[in-house]
């Protein structure tokens, strides 16, 4: 049975179901030439993404499930990998390759990206009791935010698509919320 209560609620654990798609789809999309079609689009939005558009998927962390899940791109500034999570936070365009891709293995256990983490081929997975990045993720209503540089180093990956920051822990000052501008896609 479930008892719901504000404090400490998880949720029930979900998962995802595979199946063998092979019948329905001809064939699949190598994950760089996705990514790579991905960048080109986020290029528009995103002035230090390369304009050529190269893209892909990076290694799986333990530290960071959702990381071999997001799209890297290419950087026009540095040479290195950027993945634009926050700049298309508020955008109908997701920086995260399609729930059941494949993501890592390890022995004969497979992974796939389920909801944007890189997890075994059966998890079963609650709400986390915290965010991977505890921030505020909407803009401000009136002025255009820079992205703290910390924050965008924790989105970076060098060259050798290692990363370029640490850990991220918030932006520490609470936010007066009462003129941002509310965009539901849902409608």
């Amino acid at each position: 049975r479930l008892v719901h209560t504000l404090d400490g609620c998880r949720g029930p654990a979900t998962g995802m179901d595979f199946c063998d798609d092979g019948a329905i789809c001809g064939s699949k999309k190598d994950t760089s030439k996705f990514a790579s079609e991905k960048c080109a689009i986020f290029s528009s939005y995103v002035k230090s993404i390369s304009k050529s558009g190269e893209g892909v998927q990076v290694q799986h962390s333990d530290d960071r499930l959702w990381q071999a899940c997001a799209i890297y791109c290419k950087r026009s500034d540095t040479g290195g990998w950027y993945t634009p999570r926050l700049e298309l936070n508020d955008l109908p365009i997701s920086p995260y390759f399609p729930d059941g891709t494949f993501c890592h293995s390890e022995g004969s256990t497979k992974y796939y990206c389920q909801r944007h983490m890189c997890l075994e081929k059966d998890s079963r997975v609650a709400r986390a009791d915290k965010p991977d990045l505890d921030i505020p993720n909407n803009a401000k209503a009136k002025e255009e935010v820079e992205i703290p540089e910390p924050l965008k180093q924790f989105f970076s990956l060098d060259d050798n698509k290692e990363p370029v920051g640490g850990e991220y822990y918030g932006v520490g000052k609470e936010q007066d919320e009462s003129e941002w501008e509310v965009k539901d896609y849902l409608n």
